[in-house]
């Protein structure tokens, strides 16, 4: 009974460290890249957000560890998780009814095969955990016992790190942010920037405002429905900034180098 209760904290313990370590660094990793800039960071924004990765890991932690049997709480853990994936690629969706129920049913599909792909990676949490259990009944050291929860967290500091936008999507967010700071510094429509003026952009001067967060994107950019020309897929993207009033603006960039189209919704 000592054993299973160590097991299970060690679990919670393990997993609440591994999600905080990830979210931390997810969560801050552009931010220290981009300073002075906000960013768009759903669902929660950036500190909420790391408190929700917490208490994802301790939950699955807790999944993973509690059952006796080592498989029962790897396939569990398994199928929490990929709920969650699921959940979160449905809510970031688009919100069109069509293509929502589309997505629905690529979900429903691809669920297995996700959780089949989880399972070792829950097993490997398992098995750390285990190692904790039997090192604790062996009195081994601190290092050894360490070993395998340090290497852990630090692959979930690396798979934070994956959050960076790469040079390019930090570049043009640098570049957005330029541009809107110089439209918000106009009075005037004719003296906005080319990109922000109408007929594209309706009322910049009159809805935009000094709140908004920015966001950097390259994938279904088809879905704006943004004009440009014929440029390889793997150049294009675009820049998203919400201002807090609901209103948006964003700017498709066919290349790196290219001035941006932008359109306003």
């Amino acid at each position: 009974m000592m054993n299973d209760t160590f097991r299970r904290q060690s679990g919670s313990l393990l997993g609440a460290g591994m999600g905080l370590i990830y979210g931390l660094v997810s969560q801050t990793i552009n931010l220290i890249a981009l300073p002075g800039i906000l960013l768009y960071q759903p669902p929660l924004g950036p500190a909420l957000n790391v408190g929700l990765t917490v208490l994802l890991g301790t939950v699955l932690g807790a999944a993973a560890t509690w059952p006796l049997s080592s498989a029962y709480g790897i396939v569990f853990s398994s199928a929490i998780s990929g709920v969650v994936i699921q959940t979160v690629t449905l809510l970031n969706g688009s919100n069109d009814q069509v293509l929502g129920a589309g997505r629905l049913l690529i979900v429903m599909l691809i669920f297995l095969p996700i959780v089949a792909m989880l399972v070792p990676v829950m097993a490997i949490f398992r098995w750390a955990v285990n190692k904790q259990a039997e090192a604790r009944q062996n009195a081994a050291s601190l290092w050894v016992r360490g070993r395998a929860p340090l290497a852990l967290i630090v692959v979930m500091g690396v798979l934070g790190a994956i959050s960076l936008y790469p040079p390019q999507g930090r570049e043009l967010i640098a570049r957005m942010n330029d541009l809107l700071q110089a439209g918000l510094k106009t009075t005037d429509p004719s003296g906005l920037p080319p990109a922000l003026r109408p007929p594209d952009i309706e009322g910049f001067v009159e809805r935009a405002t000094p709140a908004y967060t920015l966001q950097w994107e390259n994938n279904d950019l088809t879905r704006f429905a943004i004009p440009h020309p014929l440029t390889p897929e793997w150049q294009q993207s675009v820049v998203i900034a919400r201002f807090d009033n609901g209103w948006r603006v964003v700017c498709f960039y066919p290349t790196f180098e290219s001035d941006p189209e932008c359109r306003s919704y």
